[in-house]
């Protein structure tokens, strides 16, 4: 779970807890805010009649909290102060959080002269607020304010600030109407009929003692078909088995928050937000559950469509990057095939020796790129972190000549002293990928492609430049130059447009500059672009620059001894489709003290094992046909148990997609590899498998040297 998530579940368990009290949860909310986004925090709700009310207030010094209440509710235009009006107004009209960097100019404007000297004591520099929505209904907003010194709030911290703002509002009202509860059982179930989220009580057992109209809606069924009655109908087979466990935490008196998909009564999948919590009997003790079930469906959808996007937009620039990896591919390809006719047909050791070395060379580089090819097109993109933009330059650009093509002229100048952001190094690869294959596109018979990277600083004077961030700040320009055809006045003011492209048919999609400008965005920075006709077009990039300091990499390794072959000649089977790779393998194993068995098919390994002495290893591909690898070690270890598993697979995120499959201890070896690897992988899988002397072998003579004349002539295959 990262960081951000854990805070939200932390601040949902809190929230539940406290879910009877009012005043516990606002406490909660600013303490929560104040901690993880800001340095102080104050929420006000919105009453009945249409003004604001302090709820609660933190702040590092507690006598300036102190003030601030004093402050906030004696102050003749602020103590009633309307919902619409001022900060309020701004988040209510909108719906969306609002950020704004405070002088102290403009605090002191915003205070009646008596209270100016607290405003300076407050000390805000910068103000995020966020409003509190539930039920569709305005309930306030949470205010969280940072002092002189600390960072601008991020697009993280405001994405953060907003999901706690809606836990917040959730909690407030179901604390409000708990609140009401007290007052009266009549009003409190018109309040729980009302509510937009649906309420189930349950017994201890799991059954349904209360449900009220909005759960049956969200169900899909008639409420009077509900009490008396499980919910194990309406939920997955797996959460139907961790059910008795979680009912069990509520008897022990743990509040609980977490989503999950359910089933409507006509069978349609929904997804659901829970928030479940104890319920106390007369004697303060657990006597059930109350849980509080919101219809988060189109939120999932939403962010399903996001990820479709994202995957079309990755998709887009691997399609971009074909041309360019296929011809450096058959580059290779050339250089292994010349060189392995040279091995064939040359007499002399020392020449033959080289044009070997040659052809590993060739391999490493196809193996390089292709890993290059495979993380950029498999891979999300990587939570935001600190980023050092020259080393990943650096490391990108073989991906980038790639993308530009051999007619392309690419030249990088970053100065090594370039200035931090905050970014996934996936969304930079994007970026750079996408304004590169752009630029590749607008040259069709040639030019350069310039990228380069420099710090800014924008004040309020340049602020206004179209080729300059919005708002003041420290930041980071990477600008991508090119002297192709350049765009007119017209085409300039669609670039952004999602599904605009001005290639022909069929050789765009639309989706990269708009990828861009939502990526950079996101990420709270700003995009340029100018272009004329015939001259070529310059991209900006701005992102905001960052003090702080990357994660330190993590500690090296000790260096990995050599692969110990074992003492005894241990009995290798190698499964392997593919009879050219069979063959290399044979052949890298042939002086080795394995005695080994090649196979390419899974019916014959499965024969031999069930015919012959059994193997101490197995050696097998991850995807073969009629049967994977891992469903293979399984059926073997259902008559050898402690076999010895190494897989070896051409594509390691393919074989990952099984990783539930892979046994912990079974080391995967990616193709191609080398003979070491294979050597050192064995040693590894060997090493793991419990000592085995098998029946009727005790004091037997090991294996002959050679396999016999039927294995032997198998290996040459």
């Amino acid at each position: 779970m990262g960081s951000d998530d854990k805070v939200l579940a932390d601040l949902a368990s809190a929230l539940t807890a406290g879910a009877g009290h009012l005043n516990a949860v606002l406490d909660i909310a600013v303490q929560a805010s104040a901690r993880h986004i800001g340095d102080g925090s104050l929420i006000r709700l919105a009453e009945d009649d249409g003004t604001l009310s302090l709820a609660s207030v933190h702040h590092p010094d507690a006598a300036v909290a102190d003030l601030i209440r004093l402050f906030l509710l004696h102050d003749p235009g602020i103590a009633r102060q309307r919902i619409t009006e001022g900060f309020s107004g701004i988040v209510l009209r909108s719906g969306r959080p609002h950020v704004q960097a405070v002088s102290q100019e403009q605090v002191r404007a915003m205070a009646a002269p008596q209270f100016r000297p607290l405003v300076e004591r407050l000390g805000a520099h910068a103000v995020m607020i966020t409003p509190l929505f539930a039920d569709g209904t305005y309930r306030g907003y949470l205010a969280t304010f940072r002092l002189a010194g600390s960072q601008p709030f991020s697009a993280a911290d405001i994405a953060l600030g907003a999901d706690i703002a809606g836990r917040v509002a959730l909690a407030v009202t179901v604390a409000r109407s708990v609140e009401q509860l007290r007052l009266s059982e009549d009003r409190y179930r018109r309040i729980v009929e009302h509510t937009q989220e649906g309420i189930a009580q349950l017994d201890r057992t799991g059954r349904v003692v209360f449900a009220n109209a909005r759960l049956a809606e969200i169900l899909g069924v008639p409420p009077e078909t509900l009490e008396g009655d499980t919910l194990h109908r309406f939920m997955r087979a797996e959460d139907r088995r961790r059910l008795p466990a979680r009912l069990a935490a509520r008897l022990r008196g743990r509040a609980e928050t977490y989503e999950q998909q359910m089933f409507r009564g006509d069978g349609r999948p929904i997804w659901v937000n829970i928030s479940a919590t104890p319920i106390l009997d007369a004697d303060d003790q657990p006597a059930g559950s109350l849980g509080l079930l919101t219809d988060i469906t189109d939120g999932v959808r939403a962010r399903e469509l996001e990820r479709q996007l994202e995957q079309v937009r990755r998709l887009d620039s691997l399609g971009q990057l074909a041309g360019g990896v296929a011809h450096d591919f058959n580059n290779l390809l050339g250089v292994i095939g010349g060189f392995a006719e040279l091995v064939r047909d040359e007499d002399d050791p020392a020449e033959r020796q080289a044009a070997a070395a040659q052809i590993l060379a060739a391999v490493h580089r196809g193996a390089a790129l292709t890993g290059q090819l495979l993380a950029f097109g498999r891979g999300r993109p990587g939570r935001p972190e600190v980023t050092e933009l020259p080393p990943l330059l650096r490391e990108l650009e073989p991906l980038l000549r790639q993308a530009a093509g051999e007619h392309v002229q690419l030249c990088v100048a970053v100065p090594p002293d370039t200035a931090r952001i905050t970014v996934a190094p996936g969304h930079v690869e994007q970026i750079l990928v996408n304004l590169v294959v752009n630029a590749r596109d607008a040259m069709p018979t040639g030019g350069t492609v310039r990228i380069e990277c420099a710090d800014r600083i924008v004040d309020a004077r340049v602020s206004g430049d179209p080729d300059h961030p919005p708002r003041p700040g420290r930041y980071v320009r990477l600008a991508v130059s090119d002297t192709g055809t350049g765009m007119d006045e017209d085409t300039l003011r669609r670039v952004f447009e999602p599904f605009f492209t001005t290639k022909p048919t069929g050789q765009g999609t639309g989706l990269g500059l708009a990828g861009v400008y939502g990526i950079v965005r996101a990420a709270d920075g700003h995009v340029a672009i100018r272009s004329r006709p015939q001259v070529g077009t310059t991209v900006k990039v701005f992102l905001p620059a960052t003090a702080a300091r990357p994660a330190p990499p993590p500690a090296p390794d000790a260096a990995a001894p050599a692969a110990a072959l074992p003492a005894v000649r241990a009995r290798v089977l190698v499964v392997e489709d593919n009879p050219t790779m069979a063959a290399v393998v044979a052949r890298m194993l042939r002086d080795t003290p394995y005695h080994v068995t090649v196979v390419t098919q899974v019916d014959e390994a499965v024969a031999r094992v069930a015919g012959g002495p059994p193997p101490d290893l197995l050696v097998t591909d991850v995807v073969m046909p009629v049967m994977s690898g891992p469903e293979l070690a399984a059926v073997l270890r259902s008559r050898v148990p402690d076999l010895g598993v190494v897989y070896v697979s051409g594509y390691t995120a393919g074989a990952l997609t099984m990783s539930g499959q892979l046994d912990r201890d079974a080391p995967l070896v990616e193709k191609p590899f080398r003979q070491a690897d294979l050597l050192a992988a064995l040693a590894a899988a060997h090493a793991a498998r419990p000592s085995r002397v098998p029946a009727g072998r005790a004091g037997a003579a090991p294996p002959p040297a050679r396999p016999p004349a039927d294995e032997g002539s198998r290996l040459a295959r």
